[in-house]
């Protein structure tokens, strides 16, 4: 026990010896600390007094000594000096080699071993010694064992060393009750102080181990063994906390049930389409019907169910049987059915029977619930905005007056109040002000947020003072990131936006970043507490904002409110009590005024009723409007809404890819006039317009380019999702290792580091949809291979794993996740032919590393229903081009970004597979040698149904290059590419957008005649060597309302 004791003693301490330890040695020496834990824990439970000893136990205790010699040697090896590479391989291979030994032993060891624990199954209550001198120590060596289990058990499962299909379900279910388990042990421990519950627990641990070592020695008489393993475990957790290991409907997603509904349909109208065993070709057809009038039920009851006890009893049970027939429908999927599967559908079958009886009461409850119904309007009727200031034009002229005028010396302008006052949009407003913006060199802004990310927030601001970074910055340190940060400000005066600053600590990580050089630089700062800014720093009190009057508030909702029209006294006199209600609170205002402007005005009365029964001041308050504005929501904006909860807090979130998220999780119901995109886009609108989610960028064509939600709403989502079962979000190692039940889990957020992940060991073989951020740092880790995802998570339809760097390449597996209609991951050289398999894949999302560009296989062509293509980082993908004539085109394709080629004929042939796309992205190699390839003349006009195309083209002479661009371009950017023929483009009908970068102008003037770009709305130049820009006396750019001039060696006029 010594020797054991000093081994796990200096492992303890290895990491912090950085100059000796290699990292990728971490991963062996956590498995190294489990097995040693082990052998100290088999000693003690081997050596508890009075049970009968076995004659072999002094012969096998000197086995295990010799072993912890072994670990003992190893263990030195890893503080040695040495820090070749091949020194700490071999190292590598010696903890493995001892691990193996461990486990796998000769079938002498392995009889002692099983006698051992055979003997000891009913002695775990007397784990109790000397050296450990509190009553909680034997729930550890208990924790412990079970840790050491799941690991075996793990490697057990990844293997497929299974000898049966039944045997691996077992062991499935065997490691999610010990998972359940060990969480259990964590946070119930006094639970197993109790003499029967630790009598059990003893039997648990003992006929574990006996099974794994009976795996490991490929014993096939094991199920009976893990079937009774099961049992005990139920009763374990029944007697914790009063419930069995089992499936229970409330535990079930509660939000958008007709939406997945829906998507069980298209399932199985899948699985119909293929040919399927004449065993379950009966049952599909049936299945189809029962689905179809499960939803036509719950759609009558969705709204209705609170109202009344009956329904609700009625739509559990509904809801209860979609999931079990969800069950039924993977194992079609998979074509993995199991010998269950009839007497399951037998079993739903009844149950529908009951629903048929009890459903036919259903209309008299609606009709007596048809007065309470509220009757909301398409969201067209309102055009409320999201900016609005009201009461504040005195504090916006102060702090305007504190920014740009005052002392040279760098000062902190700071803006307290109580959430939801209005700060964030206050300090905006100033933010973007003409003056303020003419005063500053520079600006930027960046959310700080409660959990300080400080390398986020650097990141964050230097590329607005720099621009775009490169790969090579998500690297750095923090240090040399604030280094960076201070140079790029250096003698230049700035303005600094830090918006929701919790403490002090979080501004004195950052403050050494900005140079006070007496060019009267100001930070601005928004804060709920006052105390945040040192008050050295400080130009004087921080202004505190007050609430709204009565009639500031009446003023701010009526302004949400417009068109004000048709206003009754008796309907303004409602209003006028509604605005009382939020008590000042321009938060609660604006998400009222939603919540009005999506309902018929004979209604508003329910709405002010409803407030005044919860009149609560504060933030309590403007939580209970949220809640009164979700109940509000229709079914499918909840779970858009919730969705939004899986982002870090204070996230600016892309619009395109919460979409294609939305998209992919099948929240965006199908309809014929109307693409998935558009509607999912009339979705956020809807919430904008509620007052729900706020605008955060806007693209050049006025479109929302990125979105956020307050605090408060975030808070809302993340407490409604876990409420609902709608996604689960764990962060970091606790929470990972504790989850409870999760079986049924359909949405998994991990917010931590991915080493945290991988040892967690998740297994949720029903997951739906898996997101991935290591928030503290993005994309900046090491390699782990987490092919475990794509054995295990086999139902997934969303998968975001860009933010992990995967081992061995693109993982082949991927082709196992039949299901996936999302895919954002890492990708470095080549991707694996099985994406092929992919053939329900919708948005597929590259992030390039380790290379320019990343080839796609021939089996590419196979995605029939790929609807974006889309690359990040990297100058993009090379599309197949081996066999194009035999290939399937890709009809349901609408944006790529960013296809490159070098040979546009073949190009041109490739871009033909795609009749239907609308946004294009290219990059091109054009030199004067390879014009036989048909660079001299590249017409884009075929593409008719193209609205956005940018093209990038390296090219050694402007004079050898021709393009034509169809009529129907809305928006058009322009890299790297000669002028020949802007004459050309200038005449494009239909040019909304037009952006002209990197010395796509070599000229140095511009002459713009009259009629050209007659719908121009944006133009942006950036880069050029424009000097004279001349624009005819008798013509202005008719639609023209925004100009973007940036980085020119002279200013043109």
């Amino acid at each position: 026990m010594d020797i054991i004791d000093s081994v796990l003693a200096h492992l303890a301490v290895v990491y912090g010896f950085p100059r000796c330890f290699s990292g990728f040695l971490e991963e062996p020496v956590e498995a190294l600390k489990g097995s040693v834990r082990f052998l100290r824990n088999f000693i003690r439970l081997a050596t508890i007094p009075g049970t009968d000893e076995l004659q072999e136990l002094p012969a096998f205790l000197t086995h295990i000594e010799a072993q912890a010699i072994d670990a003992a040697h190893v263990t030195m090896r890893l503080f040695s000096d040495i820090s070749d590479d091949s020194y700490h391989e071999r190292t590598k291979l010696m903890i493995s080699a001892l691990l193996h030994k461990i486990t796998h032993v000769d079938s002498h060891v392995y009889v002692t071993y099983t006698r051992v624990l055979a003997s000891k199954r009913h002695s775990i209550r007397e784990l109790h010694f000397p050296t450990l001198n509190t009553p909680g120590d034997p729930i550890i060596i208990i924790e412990e064992f079970v840790v050491y289990f799941l690991s075996n058990l793990w490697d057990i499962l990844q293997l497929d060393t299974c000898p049966s299909d039944s045997a691996k379900e077992h062991l499935q279910a065997l490691y999610e009750g010990l998972r359940f388990l060990r969480s259990t042990l964590k946070e119930n421990p006094n639970k197993f102080l109790e003499t029967t519950i630790r009598d059990l627990v003893g039997v648990v641990i003992c006929d574990t181990g006996i099974l794994i070592f009976s795996l490991y020695q490929n014993d096939v008489e094991t199920d009976l063994l893990v079937l009774d393993l099961l049992k005990n475990i139920q009763v374990i957790l029944a007697e914790v906390e009063e419930q069995v290991l089992q499936t229970s409907e409330f535990s079930f997603p509660r939000t958008n049930v007709l939406g997945f509904l829906d998507s069980l349909l298209d399932d199985l109208l899948e699985v119909k389409s293929r040919k399927v065993d004449s065993d379950t070709e009966s049952p599909i057809g049936r299945m189809e019907q029962h689905l179809l009038f499960l939803r036509s039920v719950l759609e009558k009851l969705v709204g209705l169910q609170n109202q009344h006890e009956e329904l609700q009893a009625l739509y559990n049970l509904a809801l209860g049987v979609a999931y079990k027939m969800e069950f039924l429908i993977d194992q079609l999927v998979l074509g993995n059915v199991k010998d269950s599967f009839t007497a399951s559908f037998e079993s739903v079958s009844e149950d529908i029977k009951i629903i048929e009886t009890d459903a036919a009461n259903i209309s008299s409850f609606s009709n007596q619930s048809i007065q309470h119904q509220r009757i909301t309007l398409p969201l067209e009727n309102s055009t409320a905005t999201t900016d609005e200031v009201v009461g504040f034009e005195t504090e916006i002229t102060t702090i305007i007056d504190r920014l740009t005028r005052g002392s040279k010396k760098l000062q902190v302008v700071a803006i307290v109040g109580m959430p939801g006052s209005g700060k964030t949009t206050l300090a905006s407003k100033v933010f973007n002000n003409v003056s303020v913006t003419y005063h500053f060199n520079v600006r930027a802004w960046c959310s700080v947020s409660q959990i300080l990310n400080v390398k986020k927030v650097l990141l964050d601001l230097l590329t607005q003072t720099l621009g775009n970074l490169s790969d090579g910055y998500l690297q750095k340190a923090e240090p040399d990131l604030a280094q960076e940060l201070w140079r790029s400000l250096k003698r230049r005066r700035y303005l600094i936006f830090l918006d929701d600053v919790w403490e002090t600590q979080a501004f004195d990580c950052i403050k050494e970043s900005f140079p006070d050089d007496l060019t009267e630089s100001r930070i601005l700062l928004t804060s709920r507490q006052r105390d945040v800014v040192p008050i050295t720093l400080r130009d004087e009190n921080p202004l505190s904002l007050r609430l709204l009057s009565g009639n500031e508030s009446l003023e701010l909702l009526r302004r949400k409110l417009l068109p004000w029209k048709d206003c009754t006294a008796s309907l303004y006199e409602i209003v006028s009590e509604i605005a009382k209600c939020c008590k000042g609170l321009p938060l609660t205002i604006v998400i009222v005024a939603g919540i009005l402007s999506t309902t018929k005005q004979e209604a508003w009365n329910e709405v002010l009723e409803s407030l005044r029964s919860g009149i609560i001041s504060g933030s309590e308050q403007c939580n209970n409007v949220i809640e009164l504005s979700y109940r509000y929501l229709p079914y499918h904006l909840k779970s858009c809404l919730l969705f939004l909860g899986i982002f870090p807090e204070d996230h600016e979130v892309s619009v395109k890819r919460l979409i294609w998220y939305w998209i992919g999780e099948g929240f965006i119901q199908k309809t014929k006039s109307k693409s998935l995109e558009e509607v999912a886009t009339d979705y956020l609108n809807n919430l904008i317009g509620r007052s729900l989610v706020m605008e955060a960028k806007k693209s050049s064509r006025g479109d929302v380019k990125a979105c956020r939600i307050h605090d408060l709403l975030h808070d809302f989502c993340r407490r409604k999702a876990k409420e609902e079962v709608f996604f689960q979000l764990l962060k970091g190692e606790n929470e990972l290792l504790s989850l409870h039940r999760p079986g049924n889990l359909q949405r998994l957020c991990i917010n931590s580091s991915q080493e945290q992940f991988k040892e967690s060991k998740l297994f949720c073989p029903r997951l739906r949809s898996l997101v991935f951020y290591d928030h503290l740092n993005p994309r900046c880790y090491g390699i782990l291979d987490m092919s475990f995802i794509f054995r295990i998570f086999k139902l997934l339809k969303v998968l975001d794993i860009e933010d992990v760097k995967i081992s061995f390449g693109f993982p082949s597996e991927i082709g196992l996740l039949v299901q996936l209609r999302f895919l954002a991951i890492q990708a470095s050289g080549s991707v694996s032919a099985s994406i092929g398999n992919l053939s329900n894949l919708e948005i597929f999302i590259v992030h390039v590393v380790g290379a320019d560009c990343v080839s796609l296989p021939e089996t590419f062509w196979n995605l029939q229903k790929l609807r974006h293509l889309y690359t990040t980082n990297g100058d993009g993908i090379e599309l197949p081009v081996n066999n194009l004539d035999s290939s399937s085109d890709l009809l349901e394709l609408v944006s790529l970004s960013t296809i490159s080629s070098k040979d546009w004929s073949t190009m041109k042939k490739v871009l033909q597979k795609f009749p239907n796309i609308r946004r294009l992205r290219c990059a091109h190699d054009a030199y004067e040698g390879d014009l036989n390839t048909g660079w001299n003349r590249m017409t884009y006009s075929f593409m008719s149904r193209l609205e956005s195309l940018r093209v990038s083209i390296w090219c050694d002479s402007a004079n050898y290059v021709d393009f034509v661009f169809p009529e129907n371009l809305k928006k058009l950017t322009l890299e790297l590419l000669p002028w020949e023929k802007i004459a050309t483009v200038a005449q494009l009908p239909h040019l909304q957008v037009l952006k002209l970068i990197d010395d796509s102008f070599i000229e140095e003037t511009w002459n713009v005649e009259e009629g050209q770009f007659p719908k121009l709305r944006f133009l942006e130049l950036q880069y050029l060597d424009i000097v004279k820009w001349i624009v005819s006396d008798d013509y202005e750019f008719p639609c023209l309302q925004k100009l973007v001039l940036s980085e020119f060696g002279r200013d043109p006029y």
